[in-house]
């Protein structure tokens, strides 16, 4: 089975033990490692652009590997308007029903740093609603588009503490933007506990950049859990019970 799931920044694909990230650009990229894994069937979700989507679709098809159509997510969404919630929350949070029981917040750390409380009970799964707040690549690049003379932050290639007191202003970005989803990450979930009164929920932490906020989480929550694939996890599952049952 190979899952797909098509974010705002880049596109992540899974078959078996295989794994494949990039960016749109690099489409044919990803054929030839599609062509490589023989895939019998494929599932998508997709927050991207619609035109984003139907690439992926026609890549698939192209390779003869069918693309499993209308898959349902099962998620119960208890929000004000169900249609409106974006695919990756959804399945997200299916995903996070395969590795928590209770109450379970869901961070999901990439273009955007999504908070999203669900209730998880047996096979029933409720997407309480939650928090949407710009990730590290959004700030990143909003502090030198919306400023004269603020440089764009470069992150440095591993997920290390980033002091808050920075000596010149490179560092002094760095600080903010590393810190500050760090922070918004704890606010958020410390607000979701608070609101409906959660003692020790389960903290799974999914996404590209999930390590930045790994260890800031772990310092207000008792278990705090490292699952970078959470979407895909929901794809797969949901697939295979169409495929297999």
């Amino acid at each position: 089975m190979l899952v797909l799931d098509a974010g705002n920044s880049r596109i992540k694909a899974r078959c078996g033990a295989a794994r494949w990230s990039g960016t749109a650009a690099e489409l044919e990229l990803l054929a030839e490692w599609i062509a490589i894994q023989r895939p019998r069937a494929a599932a998508l979700s997709s927050v991207a652009s619609a035109e984003l989507a139907a690439r992926c679709v026609a890549l698939c098809e192209r390779l003869q590997v069918p693309v499993l159509r209308d898959l349902a997510h099962g998620v119960h969404l208890d929000v004000r308007v169900p249609s409106k919630v974006g695919a990756d929350r959804a399945w997200a949070a299916r995903g996070a029903s395969l590795h928590a029981q209770g109450a379970v917040l869901v961070v999901q750390v990439g273009t955007c740093l999504v908070v999203d409380a669900v209730w998880i009970e047996g096979q029933s799964c409720r997407l309480l609603g939650g928090a949407i707040a710009p990730g590290l690549p959004l700030l990143q690049r909003a502090l030198a588009a919306g400023t004269a003379s603020l440089p764009v932050v470069t992150l440095p290639a591993e997920s290390e503490r980033v002091p808050a007191l920075g000596k010149d202003t490179e560092a002094a970005c760095l600080a903010g933007v590393v810190n500050g989803v760090r922070g918004a990450a704890r606010e958020l979930c410390a607000r979701l506990c608070s609101e409906l009164v959660w003692q020790q929920p389960t903290v799974l932490v999914a996404g590209g950049d999930a390590l930045w906020v790994l260890a800031a989480l772990h310092e207000d929550h008792r278990v705090v859990l490292h699952t970078p694939e959470l979407v895909l996890d929901g794809l797969e599952s949901a697939a295979r019970e169409v495929r297999f049952t």
